[in-house]
């Protein structure tokens, strides 16, 4: 709508000045005012969206943490199970019995408890006896677990119960999903 107002002009005669009504101002203010509005819902919705893939992340390693802990807890189970038992002691401390190891340990540890890599060390810290799955490989079950068997060695070694009741007793170790 537009606003007349009378101006004098030089004679005195009266004429209509037709301007913008300032309604126009006020509208393209709001329609400003009503982007950034917009705008400030927008980064809002992007930075809780950045929170909670942060919240999940941190969720999702904290299962896998709880995930690795479980399976290395039953790992350390079945190590001193097989490290306390009588007839392991024979077979594998008194003397090395591969017959019987090839029966009770490899293969029976694979098809068992899903353990691919399956090593028996020595009071050396040498490998004595190793199998990849449910086959005898010594060299290559030593390597599949490279150079941290050391610290698996000495991470079992301090982990046995109470004094050993054979100085020179064997370690086991065994690794799934190589």
């Amino acid at each position: 709508m537009a606003d007349r107002r009378y101006d004098h002009g030089s004679a005195g005669n009266p004429r209509v000045n037709f301007r913008r009504a300032p309604e126009a101002r006020i509208l393209v203010s709001l329609a400003g005012l009503i982007a950034a509005a917009l705008l400030m819902v927008a980064a809002a919705v992007y930075l809780g969206s950045v929170q909670q893939d942060k919240l999940q992340e941190a969720n999702e390693r904290r299962a896998v943490a709880l995930s690795v802990s479980t399976l290395k807890r039953s790992l350390v189970t079945n190590v001193r199970d097989y490290a306390w038992w009588n007839e392991a002691v024979r077979a594998l401390v008194l003397a090395v019995d591969e017959a019987w190891a090839d029966i009770n340990i490899g293969p029976y540890v694979y098809h068992s408890f899903a353990y691919e890599v399956v090593l028996v060390v020595g009071p050396d810290d040498r490998p004595v006896l190793g199998w990849l799955r449910d086959s005898r490989a010594t060299s290559a079950a030593a390597a599949a677990l490279g150079n941290q068997l050391p610290l698996l060695v000495a991470a079992v070694r301090r982990s046995q119960a109470g004094p050993s009741l054979w100085p020179s007793a064997p370690c086991f170790l065994a690794r799934k999903d190589f």
